[in-house]
């Protein structure tokens, strides 16, 4: 997901260009083939959202080198609705803190209930040990490294705060995958092999106002 907070204020441009180098890291780095494009977004029909949402949808529905599948509900990200999900910076923070709020809230309340719930609870607990234990590894941001800043010269990988060594052994991991794919300098080429197209887009965004 593309953009998770580097940037709070995100032109119609920016979000074009986070739509490139998604497909890029996507297809690239995490080796899926034709990802698919979605827009986040506070509904699934083409004209919802603001103006500048519905200006990006427009330009990747109209990019015919993007499997754009249109616009995506937060409340399906974590359902697989897109490979790739194009956001502000701002909306996808709040999205990335409200999903992490949510799955520690609910492994607490589980938990919670499980102690105060009697011989029972405990007994019924014990035999889904294993099952809880999946969702539990499922659940954990630490397996997965960090953030990563693209657009910069160097592989970037923004940990969160309270990070832990795991977390930090596989950030390492993650930008030792980056270096191995080459991103960088091929991501570089990528986008100036765009850049006609991407100021043509910049002049059609600036005359629509």
């Amino acid at each position: 997901m593309l953009d998770v907070g580097a940037n709070a204020d995100t032109k119609v441009l920016n979000m074009y260009q986070y739509a490139l180098m998604g497909k890029y890291y996507a297809a690239n780095v995490m080796k899926v083939d034709n990802p698919g494009i979605g827009l986040l977004n506070n509904g699934t029909e083409a004209d919802k959202g603001n103006m500048d949402h519905r200006k990006v949808h427009d330009l990747l529905e109209d990019d015919q080198d993007i499997r754009f599948i249109g616009n995506v509900e937060s409340r399906e990200l974590l359902n697989g609705a897109a490979d790739v999900v194009v956001t502000d910076g701002f909306t996808g923070n709040a999205v990335l803190k409200s999903i992490e709020g949510t799955a520690l809230s609910m492994l607490h309340l589980i938990k919670g209930r499980i102690m105060s719930g009697g011989v029972s609870a405990k007994l019924g607990a014990a035999m889904l040990k294993g099952t809880f234990g999946e969702i539990a590894k499922a659940m954990d941001y630490s397996q997965y490294g960090g953030a990563v800043l693209m657009g910069v010269k160097a592989p970037v990988v923004k940990t969160h705060g309270s990070t832990k060594a795991p977390t930090v052994k596989n950030t390492i991991g993650q930008i030792k995958q980056m270096i191995d794919s080459k991103m960088i300098p091929e991501l570089n080429d990528y986008l100036t092999s765009h850049a006609d197209q991407l100021q043509e887009i910049k002049e059609t965004i600036k005359n629509s106002k």
